[in-house]
Parts: C-alpha cells; structure tokens; sequence
C-alpha cells in the first residue's frame, strides 16, 4: 500500500470516527415513543440550544415563520436569498390569429421562447413576524407559423418586469 493511500485512509477512519452515524431506529429502539424520534433543534443558535427537543407541533419542520415559498421558514435574523432563471421553449407553440387581436380563427404553431429571472428574499424580523419580497424580469419572443396567413406581425418580443410581491407574515 502506498504511503499517500495509507494516509487517505487514516484520515478518512478518523473523520467516521469523529461523526457519528447511527439511524434513528437503532438509537431509539423499535419500541421507542414518537417524541425520542422527534428531529432536533438543529436551527436553534448555540450548542445548548440544538440538544432541546422540538415541541410536537414542529415535528414536520422545524422553527421559524413560514413564507410563500413552499416548506420554507425563515428564523429571527436569517435571511434568505433565493435567484432563480427559467428558460421556456417551445417550436410547437399553438395559437390563433384572434388570440393575439387579429381575425382568424384557425390554430397554427408558431414558436416561442422565454427567459425569467427571479429574485426572492425574506428576512425574519422577530421570533414570529418575518417580510418577504420577490420580483421577476421576463424577456419573451414569438415567431408566427410560415402557413399562417393572418397579419399577425411574423416576429413579437416583449421585455420587461414579470410580477413584484411583498409580504409580512
């Protein structure tokens, strides 16, 4: 064995020494209450504070003030900050003239393509009051179907601000 392996695994025999891993079943046992298997305060601030057990009412997530963002809390002075970017396309995109202020009632697939960017923050103001906001940019093309005789423009693009939405919760 070579000396540099020798090394990686001492080293990686002390890092699984030094954490452990025991499922929760085998520390609890398997007759063991539903309050034993209860998750930790992990998000608590302080080494004293993450031993406590979580009331019940927290067992399906855990502290803070829930926001809009699906199975997304936010704690007194955590910030979140979540960028997000969409791209759509779609070289089937079916429409009518009408749909877009011009006679015609069949559809045609013309072509589309989009991209969005998304900013959302929140930021916890107390133990159960926190603000949020979020705001969307859009840039969208559209380019009619070569068989669509209609006077639908052959190219249409729009840019601009998507949605801005604030809350206090």
């Amino acid at each position: 064995m070579s000396k540099l392996r020798r090394k990686g695994l001492e080293l990686a025999a002390v890092v699984l020494a030094a954490v452990p891993c025991v499922a929760a079943d085998e520390l609890a046992g398997p007759h063991a209450s539903r309050s034993a298997l209860r998750p930790q305060a992990a998000q608590a601030r302080g080494a004293a504070a993450s031993t406590l057990s979580l009331p019940a009412y927290l067992d399906d997530r855990g502290e803070g003030v829930a926001t809009s963002m699906f199975g997304t809390y936010v704690r007194r002075g955590e910030w979140i900050v979540y960028p997000f970017f969409e791209y759509y396309r779609d070289d089937d995109f079916e429409y009518k003239p009408e749909e877009l202020g011009y006679p015609g009632e069949l559809d045609y697939l013309g072509r589309y393509r989009a991209s969005e960017g998304l900013l959302f923050l929140a930021y916890g103001l107390r133990e159960n009051v926190a603000i949020e906001v979020e705001a969307a940019v859009i840039s969208a093309s559209f380019e009619k179907a070569a068989d669509d005789p209609s006077g639908v423009p052959s190219r249409l693009a729009e840019s601009g601000l998507g949605d801005i939405e604030g809350q206090i919760r």
